[in-house]
């Protein structure tokens, strides 16, 4: 038939996203959320900061932001950042203790 072509589609494979839920993450604070050029993240005075840091994952868990040597209330820029979905990962001590989702627009 005339005027009908071919669509093609491209997929992509998203590794898997985990997701982690914990009285830090009840405990800590991101926003604004969504944000467009700061986020303000705080955390709980439990966690230790000497050894804490912050890393910023896209949906295809890609790091695209990370920030060591951080304390209790943080300013982060993602101005640089495509608008998206995003994962913040605070680690403490080598671990993940927290994992949040954000919109960035």
């Amino acid at each position: 038939m005339e005027g009908q072509g071919l669509i093609s589609v491209r997929l992509h494979t998203v590794p898997h996203l985990r997701v982690a839920e914990s009285a830090v993450s009840e405990k800590s604070s991101i926003f604004p959320n969504p944000t467009h050029d700061l986020l303000n993240i705080t955390l709980p005075d439990s966690v230790d900061t000497k050894s804490a840091g912050i890393r910023i994952v896209d949906a295809y868990g890609r790091l695209v932001k990370r920030i060591d040597g951080i304390s209790h209330a943080n300013n982060i820029s993602v101005s640089g950042l495509a608008a998206g979905l995003y994962f913040v990962e605070i680690y403490a001590d080598r671990k993940l203790i927290s994992t949040q989702k954000v919109i960035k627009d």
